[in-house]
């Protein structure tokens, strides 16, 4: 007994594509299982793969402030520290200019940054400077810092 099964349109033309002119004695049903499959592999594949982040607000976690591991562009990437909750999250904090110009150079060189900058007495008083611009130069310019754009929360201080 032979069964003929007839598709058309673009379905038509991508089973033929994937199935072929098979000569074989798989059944209709077990073909359009198998381009099935295919288009679910292919489907999968065409998925964009998990996108690393580039800095503190490509951080996507419900873990809350710590260290994770950056990737800035042309970069093979590192840990920072970072703070997902101050001022709606996604900065990168750091502390110590020692070793970190470049770093900090690899992050502002890939787009517009700001700067925060808190500060606390011993007292337990905060207060907050902010610059809407903030950038790092390469070694070529001894890594100039370019801060503009000051705003500021006094706070008690």
């Amino acid at each position: 007994m032979v069964i003929n099964v007839w598709f058309h349109g673009e379905k038509a033309d991508w089973i033929l594509k994937v199935v072929g002119e098979e000569k074989t004695q798989k059944s209709c049903c077990e073909k359009l299982h198998r381009a099935e499959k295919v288009e679910k592999i292919c489907k999968e594949k065409q998925k964009k793969p998990k996108q690393r982040p580039i800095d503190c607000g490509d951080v996507k976690t419900k873990r809350g402030n710590g260290i994770y591991k950056i990737y800035p562009k042309n970069s093979k990437g590192f840990d920072v520290y970072c703070d997902l909750e101050t001022d709606n999250g996604g900065w990168t904090v750091f502390q110590r200019r020692l070793n970190g110009y470049r770093r900090i150079n690899k992050l502002t060189a890939q787009g517009k940054y700001e700067l925060r900058v808190d500060k606390s007495d011993f007292n337990g008083n905060k207060a907050y400077a902010k610059y809407s611009t903030f950038s790092v130069g390469n070694a070529s310019t001894n890594y100039r810092l370019t801060v503009a754009g000051y705003s500021e929360n006094t706070g008690e201080l």
